[in-house]
């Protein structure tokens, strides 16, 4: 059981710092009045970041993969607040 929890745990972790990471330079990006064009160059960078991450870590692949997939789907929906 306790390893099972510290799994969950290391999971939650790199979901919560790859969200807090996205929102961050999201947020930066709107206060500084920067196009969207920088927060798309973040967001490709951090994705990119955690497919090679993926890549590299067999045991928490599946885990990497949906931050990846996260970073996608906010980033997109980021960016297209920027345009709008």
């Amino acid at each position: 059981m306790n390893k099972e929890h510290e799994k969950l745990s290391s999971a939650a972790q790199i979901l919560g710092y790859n969200l807090i990471a996205l929102v961050a330079y999201s947020i930066i990006c709107r206060l500084l009045d920067h196009n969207f064009i920088i927060d798309a160059f973040f967001i490709m960078s951090h994705m990119l970041f955690a497919l090679l991450m993926a890549g590299m870590y067999d045991e928490r692949r599946k885990v990497w993969l949906l931050s990846c997939l996260l970073i996608l789907l906010l980033g997109y929906t980021t960016c297209g607040f920027f345009v709008s």
